[in-house]
């Protein structure tokens, strides 16, 4: 264990392994260069005119994404970088379960299609909201996240509004992800405020 801990936190996206897999593969699917990205990084070989087993392509490209920890289209440490000026760039942190990171915890901002708020005001009368979700804790299992853009704090935030809306805030990953994703995904239940500390 290390001696010291760096903390992260921010807003945006979030996938669990199961919805990772299927989320890359669709990709994958759909943007076959990223395999050939990936076999860069891995120092393999790439030969255009192969076919490669899905399975395959699937297992080499996100062994590659571990290795580096951000995925997919910038991969670390190689000459690889995501386009800056495509709204469709994005990079997917992987926050495993394990002894380097602790602490992963999630709070939707929206549930049952209203803001997730721990008290409600009727009138002049506050009492708690029953829907009222607190911090998820997830520190037994992997997570991936997709930061948000525009930073919904700092000092930035009182210069210029980051997002017009929650709606506005939510169109930004439906562009990015959207084709990636499930017809009925629940994008409320994905999106919120996450927190958790690398150990270094």
């Amino acid at each position: 264990m290390s001696e010291w801990n760096a903390g992260y936190y921010g807003s945006g996206l979030r996938l669990n392994e199961e919805e990772f897999m299927s989320f890359l593969k669709r990709y994958l699917a759909l943007n076959p260069k990223e395999l050939e990205m990936a076999m860069e990084y891995s120092h393999e070989e790439f030969n255009s005119a192969a076919t490669y087993d899905p399975d395959e392509a699937f297992e080499l490209t996100a062994e590659a994404y571990q290795d580096c920890g951000y995925v997919p289209s910038n991969l670390a440490g190689t000459e690889i970088a995501m386009d800056s000026e495509s709204e469709k760039r994005f990079g997917i942190v992987r926050i495993p379960a394990d002894d380097i990171y602790d602490g992963m915890r999630f709070m939707p901002y929206r549930v049952n299609g209203k803001f997730n708020v721990p008290y409600v005001i009727v009138g002049e009368e506050k009492s708690e909201n029953p829907e009222f979700v607190n911090w998820i804790d997830l520190r037994s299992e992997t997570s991936y996240m997709v930061f948000c853009d525009r930073d919904l704090d700092g000092p930035m935030s009182f210069v210029r509004r980051p997002y017009d809306s929650y709606e506005d805030f939510v169109d930004e990953f439906r562009r990015k992800m959207g084709q990636y994703l499930p017809e009925d995904f629940d994008w409320d239940a994905h999106i919120g405020r996450f927190n958790y500390s690398a150990y270094c």
